[in-house]
C-alpha cells in the first residue's frame, strides 16, 4: 500500500483498536492529521482510523481530526474523499469530499458535509470552522444556510430520524 502520515497535536490520545476491523488507530482525543498516498486500483481497507464516535475510511486523502472530551469528531477533508460513519452502525455512511467537513456527536448520524474553507496548514494553527474552536459549539462549518449543498454520494439520504 502507500505511505500515510499521521501528525498529532498536543495532548491527543491514540490507541490500537484492535475491535475495529482494518483500523490503523484510534484518537482517543485531540487531533489529527492524516496524509495517505495515492492509491492505484481500489479502496485499500486497512486505511480505517476510529475515533469514540465514527469510524474513517480513507481513498486517497488528506485531512484533519479532532475529538473533544466528549467524544464529538469533527472531519476536515482537504484532498480526496473520505467516507465517515457513527461507530455503532446505526446509520447511513457519508462521504466528505475535498473542501468540506462533518461533525459526529456520540448516537448521532454524521451531519451533512458543509464548505469548511481552511487549508491544512489554518487548521493545524488552530484554525477551526467559522466561529467554532470551544469543544461546545464544534458543528459551524461555512455559512449559515449551506446545509443544503449536503449529500453527495452513496448513503446519505437516512439522516433526519
Amino acid at each position: 500500500g502507500a505511505a500515510a502520515t499521521f501528525t498529532l497535536g498536543a495532548r491527543t490520545r491514540v490507541r490500537l483498536a484492535p475491535e475495529v476491523p482494518g483500523a490503523l488507530l484510534e484518537v482517543e482525543r485531540g487531533s489529527l492529521r492524516a496524509v495517505f498516498g495515492h492509491l492505484r486500483g481500489g479502496g485499500d481497507p486497512g486505511r480505517i482510523v476510529a475515533t469514540p464516535t465514527a469510524i474513517l475510511a480513507v481513498r486517497g486523502t488528506a485531512y484533519g481530526l479532532r475529538v473533544s472530551g466528549s467524544g464529538t469528531t469533527t472531519v476536515t477533508v482537504f484532498e480526496g474523499v473520505v467516507r465517515v460513519r457513527d461507530r455503532a452502525h446505526r446509520h447511513g455512511a457519508v462521504d466528505v469530499h475535498a473542501g468540506f467537513g462533518t461533525v459526529l456527536r456520540r448516537d448521532s448520524a454524521p451531519e451533512p458535509p458543509r464548505p469548511h474553507g481552511l487549508s491544512p496548514e489554518s487548521w493545524e494553527g488552530g484554525g477551526a470552522p467559522a466561529g467554532t474552536g470551544h469543544s461546545s459549539g464544534m458543528g459551524g462549518f461555512g455559512e449559515p444556510g449551506m446545509s443544503g449543498a449536503a449529500t453527495t454520494g452513496g448513503g446519505s439520504g437516512r439522516h433526519g430520524r
